[in-house]
């Protein structure tokens, strides 16, 4: 009797273990898996981040070009055609005549803009030839109540 109690003790001792061991790896699974996946969101976070465009002004596209070319941005201003020697071109301007050149978007939709306070969103450039220009994703109307 005493060795089927023993025996019985063993085999729930036993049980009691491999339960324990599992319970206790699973937690530390989690926990390894929490800590594995925290570099790859941080990861996600910054190219987030990087794609999103930064509010602008036309004072500091104009003024630090250079700090923002090649970034997502967001600007605010008045529609503007200008006649050249190359032909009519469209910029959005501010009250400074800070420019910033919208080539290469629907000449349709920004006739229809002119004189109109808009906000667009791109990718800021600069050409000796062009100048500053942004290539539009999205241009919209835009409040007055914070020109930027």
């Amino acid at each position: 009797m005493t060795s089927e109690l023993s025996l019985k003790s063993r085999k729930l001792h036993s049980q009691f273990n491999i339960y324990s061991f599992y319970k206790a790896n699973k937690k530390g699974l989690g926990c390894w898996a929490a800590i594995l996946s925290l570099p790859v969101i941080l990861l996600l976070v910054i190219i987030l981040a990087n794609n999103l465009p930064t509010d602008l002004s036309l004072e500091a596209a104009h003024y630090d070009t250079e700090k923002w070319v090649g970034r997502e941005v967001r600007l605010k201003g008045w529609v503007r055609l200008f006649e050249g020697s190359s032909g009519p071109h469209f910029a959005i301007e501010d009250a400074q005549h800070n420019r910033v050149g919208l080539p290469n978007y629907d000449t349709d939709l920004l006739k229809s803009l002119i004189g109109k306070f808009v906000m667009v969103e791109g990718k800021l450039d600069f050409n000796e030839t062009y100048g500053i220009y942004l290539t539009t994703h999205s241009l919209k109307p835009a409040s007055l109540d914070n020109p930027g």
